[in-house]
């Protein structure tokens, strides 16, 4: 179902589309998708909008992410929101029977080759969690970009997408990039201890480094069981900590598309991030931060997106000033 309703997208940076990504999608699913050069235009629309919108962001999507998690004392299973869905084949019996979703803001964003180093709150442990980011579009990707039906009192209003079937998730993909959920643990840890809500531990400013640059989704093999190939990779100071595929994910990615879209209605320019690895852990100012995805199937497998960051001091974060 597609409703539209007004939407302001706060500018963000410039970006430039250097990706022609017009090869012909191979196998399967290609009854999903729309032609490539359908998709390579709304992901050239996504790069050069200078702006991005909300970014959903699930949590617990690996297994072994979820023990360390535990052994943090942060684990468990979440909530179980009243739903009609099953949990997925691949899951395990101890995983949420509805995926883990919560949000980061437009201000979050902290875009490669653009925003400068990474700042890391002096009064935070700031920790990072690499993630495939995928790119939404609320109209289907056969859609000219920016289109809308939505004409009220002579205003057009942005399209956004509710409650999408699973079968038709994937039409709203319009690409892959390469996000890190950076989070201050010590803050979120504070917070569930206190049964409180632990927004301020992802939300901050720059808490959403995310490559200036993306992988059309006709060129990534999905399987059968929804799930794309990709491969993400972290280090620091040159050391490996984190690296996980999509077939790993706990959750395919047709139903992290549709629950999130239940939960609130996709936008133009939203990003879905689909949850980390296992090996989070803390920077501080003066780490290197280094971050890779990978395509490993498909027309563009072996390509790669990569961010690297220098981590600094920033401004500390969470206090009233007088």
């Amino acid at each position: 179902m597609v409703r539209f309703r007004r939407v302001l997208t706060p500018p963000c940076c410039h970006l430039v589309f250097s990706h022609p990504l017009l090869h012909e999608r191979p196998v399967l699913a290609a009854m999903l998708y729309p032609p490539p050069a359908t998709i390579a235009a709304r992901l050239a629309a996504f790069l050069t909008a200078g702006r991005a919108s909300k970014a959903y962001c699930i949590g617990l999507n690996y297994s072994a992410h979820v023990s360390e998690m535990r052994a943090m004392g942060m684990g468990g299973a979440a909530p179980r929101p009243p739903t009609t869905t099953s949990p997925p084949a691949a899951g395990k019996a101890t995983a949420a029977a509805t995926p883990t979703l919560f949000l980061k803001p437009s201000s979050s964003y902290h875009w490669h080759g653009v925003d400068g180093p990474l700042r890391v709150p002096a009064n935070v442990e700031l920790h990072h969690e690499v993630e495939v980011g995928v790119i939404l579009a609320p109209l289907p990707v056969t859609a000219p970009a920016g289109a809308s039906d939505d004409i009220v009192g002579g205003r057009r209003r942005a399209a956004t997408a509710a409650h999408i079937r699973k079968a038709d998730a994937l039409a709203h993909v319009v690409g892959y990039t390469l996000a890190l959920d950076m989070t201050a643990r010590d803050v979120q840890a504070a917070a569930k201890r206190g049964g409180k809500p632990w927004a301020a531990a992802k939300c901050g400013d720059g808490y959403l480094p995310l490559a200036a640059e993306a992988v059309s989704a006709a060129e990534v093999a999905v399987d059968a069981s929804g799930r794309p190939a990709l491969e993400v990779v972290c280090s620091v100071n040159g050391v490996e900590r984190q690296r996980g595929c999509g077939g790993q994910w706990i959750w395919d990615l047709p139903s992290l598309v549709s629950y999130a879209s239940s939960v609130c209605a996709v936008e133009e320019n939203d990003v879905l991030l689909t949850g980390t690895p296992a090996g989070v852990g803390p920077v501080v100012p003066g780490d290197h931060i280094e971050a890779v995805l990978r395509v490993t199937a498909g027309a563009a497998e072996g390509r790669e997106l990569k961010m690297a960051f220098d981590c600094v001091e920033g401004e500390p974060v969470g206090v009233i000033r007088e």
